[in-house]
């Protein structure tokens, strides 16, 4: 069996935030990464960071998971040391260790029940080139949850979704215009050809179909000739109509297989996540938005109230501690939410949010800021009371001419 072999990209910007920061404890910070299994290499793009002492991993898009901790430590014997001592995770199987301008990276293993280390060689990359190995996946769908959910229960999630859309739903790409087939083994979401939407990143639409084609055999693959069906429920009153807004990272290397089953778990977390939501707020209509604040190079989820995340400031102040973000001014309202596109299917609940979408200006639009000292905006103003004036004084005299004239 040939050995597998590890490959590390680190986000420059992740690097000099870490710098920044000043590290000074062995488990200072966890790293958000994604990972892909390329046959005998496995490569992590390791593009995010968040204080250890925050579990936000549920605000970050699906994929993007914790894969090591970054820290200062004089010798990677105190690590190995810290992390046997109950500390070991799995996911923690990445060391940055950063001790004044010396960067090391180790790759850390539980074997026999002692923890071994072995350096790694890593690239570094600008925020720009590393996002061309990533493509955002986002879907958008309506499912219809019970209201008076009592407790948080991952099985309902699942057979819910089972229910809405079967054990093995159509993924249709509306950009490429194309189904996310299982068919092909070999073939990558490299290889989609697609229309640039000129965003930040890469993001290719989703939508949902049930599939209810019969293949003669469980090994046939059916999704390229498919039977769509959607249905009406009948009404009831003690469901709930929510829109689910799921994003998910996937590596261009990776195989269709892969991204399927990726997608499918990203519908999974976003259910759990507006299933959680309802437990602790029955009464409310639960709302996605995701965010893209600058100094992060990816996004932040967040499931609240409809319309009323500006209330929600604890988990708005946790989100800003986590990610060390400035407090000086706010990132996760709603005015900062990420504009997918001009008409974000958000929308499609038929919920109105904004009562001049799709409205064309009235009048004139252009408007103009100019600069000036006080005695200029007091003849300004001067003005614009002679001009509202003379108005005032020709609709007197239009009204008299017109009382004459009877």
């Amino acid at each position: 069996m040939d050995a597998i072999h590890r490959e590390v990209i680190i986000c420059k910007d992740v690097l000099q935030a870490l710098e920044k920061s000043g590290l000074s404890k062995i488990d200072e910070f966890v790293l958000l990464g994604v990972n892909i299994n390329e046959e005998n290499l496995f490569k992590t793009y390791v593009i995010g960071y968040m204080d250890s002492s925050f579990n936000v991993e549920d605000n970050c898009p699906h994929n993007l998971t914790t894969c090591g901790l970054a820290g200062s430590s004089d010798l990677i014997e105190n690590v190995q040391e810290y992390l046997n001592n109950d500390q070991f995770n799995e996911n923690y199987s990445l060391y940055l260790n950063m001790v004044g301008s010396e960067i090391k990276l180790w790759e850390v293993k539980k074997i026999d029940n002692a923890i071994q280390s072995e350096k790694l060689e890593f690239q570094v990359q600008i925020k720009e080139e590393l996002n061309k190995n990533l493509l955002y996946f986002r879907t958008c769908m309506k499912l219809e949850l019970d209201r008076k959910i009592n407790d948080f229960d991952s099985l309902y999630a699942t057979s819910l979704l089972e229910k809405k859309i079967g054990l093995k739903p159509l993924f249709y790409i509306k950009e490429s215009k194309q189904y996310l087939g299982k068919s092909e083994e070999k073939k990558t979401i490299g290889e989609i050809k697609f229309k640039s939407n000129n965003l930040d990143y890469e993001i290719l639409n989703i939508s949902v179909y049930q599939n209810l084609s019969h293949a003669p055999t469980e090994n046939t693959d059916i999704s390229e000739f498919p039977i769509i069906h959607q249905t009406n429920e009948p009404f009831d009153e003690e469901l709930i109509c929510c829109q689910l807004d799921t994003l998910c990272v996937v590596p261009k290397r990776a195989t269709y297989i892969q991204a399927y089953n990726l997608l499918y778990d990203s519908i999974v977390k976003n259910v759990q996540s507006i299933q959680s939501f309802l437990v602790s707020n029955p009464k409310d209509l639960p709302a996605v938005h995701h965010f893209l604040p600058d100094k992060l190079c990816h996004f932040v989820t967040i499931v609240c109230s409809h319309n009323q995340i500006d209330s929600y400031s604890n988990l708005r102040k946790k989100l800003h501690n986590a990610f060390h973000l400035s407090m000086d001014r706010p990132l996760f309202r709603i005015s900062n939410a990420y504009q997918f596109d001009a008409k974000s299917p958000v929308n499609d609940d038929g919920l109105l949010t904004n009562v001049h979408e799709g409205l064309s200006p009235s009048g004139r639009s252009n408007i103009t800021l100019s600069l000036g000292t006080e005695e200029e905006l007091q003849e300004l103003l001067r003005r614009m009371d002679n001009f509202f004036m003379r108005g005032c004084d020709m609709d007197m005299n239009r009204n008299n001419s017109k009382v004459i004239q009877i």
